[in-house]
């Protein structure tokens, strides 16, 4: 082994000794090659005539129709419009009318018809990928005249947009009212409809031959029922009066009879006389021996009044089913005659009820006409100059400064430039001559000949080397080197992971536009690192937490360390991401989450009144342009309310726990109060530093967040740009290290 590693150090340095020797021995063709390269293009470059870029950048909107739920009326595919409007910036019209801008606005620039063609070579329309910006660079042979010609085409554009949406609105307003007319002819052909409606059917205001059909429907129908039951009563009786007739039962003198029987006159005075001759009977029966005349008279009159009472009553009960037999049938013909009666008045209500139903579609529709024109007059009146007709759909985000150097490189960079190149180039020349030469050693020919091995490396990266550096040790980190070996402070060797590039959107401006574009950096410049770097992010915390719901507090070491704009690009990645996220506004001494979503700003109740109170908590939340994200917002001129408590803070964060997926709040350092309750609350945190603390402080503020309950998730680390005094910028351009998670 030990012999193995010693050959093929000792070809190594063979290698570079031939090498050494190559340029040694040809050092006159290296540099006569590098002074003839380094002549050629310093010669190159000084009689270039320098050129001078600027950029002027702006931000196009959707240009929707400002009369509401008019949009239709004018239409336009959404997918064309920004590739229009860049073809819009190229335009002859863009570009004449900013030269005659340009002639008149003093300066020592013609631009004559001709010149329109020139302007228009010496600009570059750039969309920025992925984003509603569009860079416009002129390039211009001095600095004044290039910043001038890319601010003067940007401000041509704007005019020319909101001439263009003056135009439209023009011509939606002119749809509208021929729309209105439509509605004024409709209106007048259904008034004609209904009028020859009720004269053909005999519609009254009142309608009152549908109230007397239903009036005498009812009578009919309280008839019919009455009749109803006196047949059914007849019937009864009828049935009654055949049953004593065919058994005879309640005919003679013991029985109880019907009252219509015993209530007879005839019957009564039988049936008195009857008793008399019992109870003179029982008189004579004490008296009299049993075979006595006299009582066997009586005892026979006795029998023939109860015969001649039986058969009274017989003839009296026939009578009685006659009676009820002729009624029933009277009573069943009537009942006949008043149901068919009722069915006629039925078909006639029948047909009033639809002719009426006929007659209110006929009105419900003339209503609608009306009711259409009315809310198209409404919203003409509404619509006003100042509330939209002139309103341009472009701004301007970052004007085109005067540049303070020509475009490409300087000087100086361009001679080092010139210099390596040439440099490199020789040396390659040289090499090139030694091989057509033939002088390559052979253990260079052996070693090129065998294929390449992969070895493990630093954090377990495989690199790839030929065989005879394989064997060659490679250096580790000091394990007291601590976090500086990776290019992080000692104590968050194991939360950070790489570096990127500041977030340059926006340049120095601090407008509300500049700001929200930070913010949303994801979606307005894609491209750029600090866009994937927060994209990563997120990806790895979907990794880590999957599925799972999850709530987050970003918060910081000190103020103005960047969390808004890393809490906006979480929350948006996670949200195109298909995950439902809700972002809070929890920064009770700078709020700043209204102004990147100033579309869902409005005169809801804050984030503060949904701490304070959790049932104004579905009304606070608000929708934004991004789908599957909400916001809770809190205006930066009201002050958070005292009146929370940690119950209905948790009652808060139980209700957006259960309704979104990831949870977001955009806290404030973490020294507030309201930082604190809120670690307390949902037990996760992000920390945001911008790198200039001590690291001390950055690990005694996890301790703080750990003793107080809650877990700190990962690090990320911003960096701030200084401006040439040596001060920092308060305008926070991010420079985002990776989250470990």
């Amino acid at each position: 082994m030990m012999n193995a590693k010693t050959d093929q150090a000792t070809s190594a340095e063979r290698r570079r000794n031939h090498l050494l020797e190559v340029l040694v021995r040809r050092r006159w063709q290296l540099f006569g090659c590098l002074l003839l390269v380094c002549g050629i293009a310093f010669a190159a470059t000084s009689l270039r005539r320098p050129k001078y870029e600027a950029a002027a950048r702006v931000q196009v909107t959707k240009d929707q129709p400002q009369i509401g739920g008019m949009a239709s009326l004018v239409g336009g595919a959404d997918r064309d419009y920004f590739s229009t409007q860049c073809q819009l910036l190229r335009s002859r019209r863009v570009l004449a009318q900013a030269a005659q801008n340009l002639n008149m606005s003093g300066g020592h620039w013609v631009f004559s018809d001709a010149g329109v063609k020139e302007l228009q070579q010496s600009i570059k329309i750039k969309p920025v990928p992925g984003s509603r910006l569009i860079d416009i660079v002129a390039t211009a042979e001095t600095a004044p005249k290039a910043a001038a010609i890319a601010n003067q085409i940007a401000a041509v554009y704007i005019e020319t947009s909101a001439r263009a949406r003056q135009a439209t609105n023009e011509r939606l307003i002119a749809r509208v009212q021929e729309q209105i007319d439509r509605y004024d002819d409709e209106s007048v052909q259904m008034e004609e409809t209904i009028r020859r409606f009720r004269q053909e059917n005999l519609i009254t205001g009142a309608n009152s031959t549908m109230t007397a059909v239903e009036s005498r429907i009812a009578r009919l129908e309280a008839e019919l029922t009455q009749t109803q039951m006196k047949r059914l009563s007849l019937e009864s009786q009828r049935e009654t009066y055949r049953r004593m007739l065919a058994s005879g039962q309640g005919l003679t003198v013991e029985d109880q009879s019907l009252p219509e029987l015993d209530e007879e006159a005839t019957t009564r005075t039988m049936r008195q006389e009857l008793r008399l001759l019992q109870q003179q009977e029982s008189r004579m029966a004490k008296v009299y021996l049993p075979g006595h005349q006299k009582l066997r008279d009586t005892r026979v009159r006795i029998a023939e009044l109860q015969a001649e009472l039986v058969d009274h009553k017989r003839n009296l009960l026939q009578s009685l089913m006659e009676n009820a037999t002729e009624s029933y049938a009277a009573t069943v013909a009537q009942e006949d005659s008043l149901q068919q009666v009722l069915n006629q008045q039925k078909e006639i209500g029948v047909k009033l009820t639809a002719q009426n139903q006929e007659y209110q579609k006929l009105l419900n529709e003339a209503k609608m006409i009306q009711q259409f024109k009315a809310e198209c007059l409404a919203k003409i009146r509404q619509f006003t100059l100042e509330e939209g007709m002139s309103v341009s759909p472009v701004v301007v985000v970052d004007a085109a400064q005067v540049p303070q150097a020509p475009a490409g490189l300087s000087k100086a960079h361009q001679a080092a430039s010139i210099l390596l190149l040439g440099l490199v180039f020789s040396i390659g020349f040289t090499f090139a001559l030694e091989r057509l030469g033939g002088g390559r050693p052979p253990e260079e020919a052996a070693q090129a000949a065998q294929p390449p091995l992969c070895i493990p490396g630093p954090n377990g990266r495989p690199i790839w080397v030929w065989p005879h550096q394989a064997a060659a040790p490679c250096p580790s980190p000091s394990p007291l080197a601590g976090a500086d070996a990776f290019g992080g402070s000692p104590d968050m060797t194991g939360l950070l992971m790489g570096q990127i590039e500041p977030i340059r959107l926006g340049g120095d401006s601090e407008s509300d536009t500049a700001f929200a574009g930070r913010c949303r950096i994801v979606d307005m410049d894609p491209g750029c690192s600090a866009a994937q770097q927060l994209r990563e992010i997120s990806s790895n915390l979907l990794l880590r937490f999957g599925e799972t719901r999850q709530t987050m507090v970003v918060t910081s070491v000190l103020p103005r360390s960047g969390k808004t704009t890393c809490a906006c690009a979480l929350a948006i990645s996670l949200a195109r991401a298909g995950r439902q996220v809700v972002l809070v506004e929890a920064n009770a001494s700078r709020p700043a989450l209204q102004r990147v979503f100033r579309a869902a700003a409005g005169s809801y109740p804050s984030a503060g009144d949904a701490m304070a109170d959790p049932t104004l908590l579905e009304e606070a939340l608000r929708p934004t342009d991004v789908d599957n994200l909400s916001v809770l917002l809190h205006s930066s001129e009201d002050p958070f309310p005292n009146e929370r408590t940690e119950s209905s803070l948790l009652q808060m964060h139980d209700r957006l726990h259960r309704r979104f997926d990831w949870v977001i709040y955009d806290a404030g350092a973490v020294q507030q109060d309201l930082t604190k309750e809120l670690l307390q609350v949902v037990g996760k945190s992000i920390c945001v530093t911008s790198g200039s603390e001590n690291p001390q402080e950055v690990r005694g503020v996890q301790i703080q967040v750990e003793l107080g309950g809650a877990v700190n998730v990962g690090v990320i680390e911003n960096a701030h740009l200084s401006d040439r005094s040596g001060e920092p910028d308060r305008q926070t351009m991010f420079s985002s290290k990776s989250l470990t998670v």
